[in-house]
């Protein structure tokens, strides 16, 4: 075969893979040419860790490549590498040696690509290097480093604000007047009007009122603070150009969407959109997030109008699509969970209000007795994004002995009416009953602590699984101090229960990290998603039930998400903290790939992910295993039968 064939072969197979699809046709065929094919048998090693790198990084054709590292005799698996995969590029970019040894585990084909030939295109093809950045091509920790990095590049902003009524997403946001100075304005003079003004900026525009550039208070910082330039330098010297435009009229989504995109803090509205016509005021980063609150405002504002449950279905389906939007927009997911949590919050309480009413004027009036409303599992962690299945329980105080059975029974039509109302909002009954509707889980103040006692006294694995669920409680109406006590009692009674604490420990060890030697995707062997992946039960899962773990050994501080549990984590245990960021970065985006990949979070099909999505969620998974080492260590679980 000539060797203009076998480039072309090259050119065709590396069009398929990222980051090669970014570059333009000429630049693959010119890189495939210079392309070394390499067959390697089993055994074969590319390079050592701590060798000097190379002038070639590489891309597996076919076969597989182990990339492993020597710590402390130890040696420890750092990543496969399969068909599409790069790998060996980071001594490029950060100019130090191998961190990990690459060697062929099953015969393969192996492309070297000249690193002097690509370098320059890092600077000139858009994402090539936020591709790098992002850690994929490594196959190495600082894949895990910078997930959120990947999930922005696997998952695009897009402009998705036009789904949503009613709410400001879809208005216009007002521009307002912007403060301005000449180009040969000192920039002694120019730092005085920002403070008399109190801004933080001051845009520079000619003679025509068109903007050519703008001076920020980080300006001043890093250019005449430091004195690199004096203080009568003229503003021109030391301002952000070219200044980015927008037109007058543009709404929030859109806004948004370009203050994320291009990492900016300020833009500049002017009559056509560039800076080649007048500029006509400022938009700044507060503006947007003063107007992006008034969404929940407005859905604040509905919730608090509704007078039937039935009011309250509209308002959750806005807030679905909002939650899809805000997700397909690169929000922050645990952030987005807290502002969810309180509006869904905000509709249960609602809810309860209504239901309450309603059988006050039925003749069927509660007891007389305070009484909470807990939320458990996903709900009780604020990580309910969209509608699943509904997890809750009630708590009453104490009645007289020969009223509880009267109490209780009144309790529970009570929820029953609530959980309803619920299921018409989108929340399905918990098929395991796990409700408050549920004569098991509508308790007085004695009976959940007898409970809990018990759950830790002898813990079973059914005791176990209950307690992963039940112990994630949250009070969201009603007399809160009730579950206080219950909170207190915990953190009496777990210092003396460490056999239950293991078991909690082996329990959250069971559930393997989601990948066969980091090859396939563990999927469903049976049931309605037979050959599917579900990422809540097989990556979000171990994440959160090792979180909980090492929560309640602490003496269960204030955290109720596994992000804030993990965050929280890595203060108490400093010498884990890199393990537990680690961590809290990946539950980050596999919640918000999760919420992404499937509106309703149903399990997915492994065979239909590109070959990006397959390596954002292959990076995530690292830390379940170095989690479950943790735990087992810790906790001795080998011992436990």
């Amino acid at each position: 075969m000539s060797q203009n064939q076998i480039a072309g072969r090259i050119a065709h197979f590396i069009s398929a893979f990222p980051p090669f699809n970014m570059l333009s046709g000429a630049q693959q065929e010119l890189l495939a040419n210079k392309a070394k094919v390499r067959y390697a048998p089993v055994g074969t090693v590319l390079f050592k860790q701590h060798e000097p790198a190379g002038d070639h990084f590489y891309l597996v054709a076919q076969g597989s490549v182990r990339l492993v590292a020597q710590q402390q005799g130890v040696e420890l698996l750092i990543d496969m590498c399969d068909e599409g995969d790069v790998f060996g590029v980071r001594p490029m970019l950060v100019r130090d040696p191998y961190i990990a040894t690459a060697e062929v585990v099953e015969e393969s084909i192996i492309y070297a690509f000249p690193w002097a030939v690509f370098e320059p295109w890092m600077r000139d093809v858009p994402g090539l290097a936020l591709f790098f950045a992002a850690g994929f091509a490594s196959g190495l920790p600082v894949v895990r480093e910078q997930l959120e990095h990947g999930m922005q590049l696997k998952n695009p902003l897009h402009q998705a604000a036009g789904s949503i009524d009613d709410t400001r997403l879809t208005s216009p946001v007002q521009h307002r007047q912007a403060l301005s100075c000449a180009p040969e304005t000192t920039v002694m003079l120019a730092a005085t009007m920002m403070r008399d003004a109190r801004l933080d900026y001051i845009v520079v525009v000619d003679q025509q009122q068109r903007p050519l550039g703008i001076v920020t208070d980080t300006d001043l910082r890093n250019e005449i603070a430091t004195g690199h330039f004096p203080i009568d330098t003229p503003v021109t010297e030391i301002m952000g150009q070219p200044v980015y435009c927008v037109r007058e009229g543009m709404n929030l989504g859109e806004l948004q969407l370009d203050m994320l995109q291009r990492n900016l803090h300020h833009l500049v509205v002017t009559t056509d959109g560039t800076n080649q016509s007048q500029m006509l005021g400022l938009i700044t980063e507060h503006d947007l997030l003063a107007a992006e609150g008034s969404s929940a405002a407005a859905l604040q504002q509905a919730i608090a109008l509704a007078r039937k449950p039935e009011h309250l279905v509209p308002v959750r389906e806005r807030l679905n699509q909002l939650v899809r939007d805000f997700i397909q927009r690169g929000v922050n997911a645990s952030w987005l969970g807290s502002l969810v949590s309180r509006l869904q919050d905000m509709i249960t309480c609602r809810l309860i209000e209504i239901v309450t009413e309603q059988m006050r004027q039925e003749q069927q009036a509660l007891p007389n007795l305070d009484f909470c409303w807990l939320m458990l599992g996903s709900g009780g962690r604020k990580e309910q994004l969209l509608p699943s299945d509904q997890d809750h329980a009630l708590l009453f105080a104490d009645p007289a002995v020969n009223q509880l059975a009267e109490v209780r029974q009144r309790f529970v039509l009570f929820a029953k009416r609530v959980s309803q109302g619920l299921e018409a909002l989108g929340f399905v009954f918990c098929p395991a009953q796990m409700m408050a509707s549920n004569p098991k889980w509508c308790l007085s103040q004695s009976e959940w602590q007898a409970q809990f006692s018990t759950w830790m006294a002898e813990p079973d694995p059914r005791a176990v699984m209950l307690t992963t669920i039940f112990f994630d409680f949250r009070s969201i109406y009603g007399a809160h101090a009730l579950v206080a006590q219950l909170q207190d009692q915990l953190r009496d009674t777990l210092p003396k229960n460490q056999l239950y604490i293991s078991a909690l420990a082996k329990n959250a060890c069971e559930n393997p990290p989601p990948l066969s030697f980091f090859r396939q995707f563990i999927v469903e062997k049976d049931g309605a998603h037979q050959q599917r992946f579900d990422i809540k039960a097989r990556a979000m899962m171990p994440l959160a039930d090792a979180a909980r773990v090492l929560w309640l050994q602490h003496g269960m501080p204030t955290a109720h998400s596994t992000t804030e549990r993990f965050e929280l984590l890595s203060q108490l245990e400093p010498e884990q903290a890199a393990l537990f960021r680690e961590a809290a970065r990946a539950y980050e985006v596999l919640m918000r790939y999760r919420t992404t990949a499937t509106a309703s979070g149903q399990p997915l099909d492994p065979q239909a992910l590109s070959k990006i999505d397959r390596q954002l969620l292959r990076s995530s998974f690292q830390p379940i295993h170095d989690l479950q080492e943790l735990l087992q260590v810790r906790f001795q679980t080998s011992w436990l039968r």
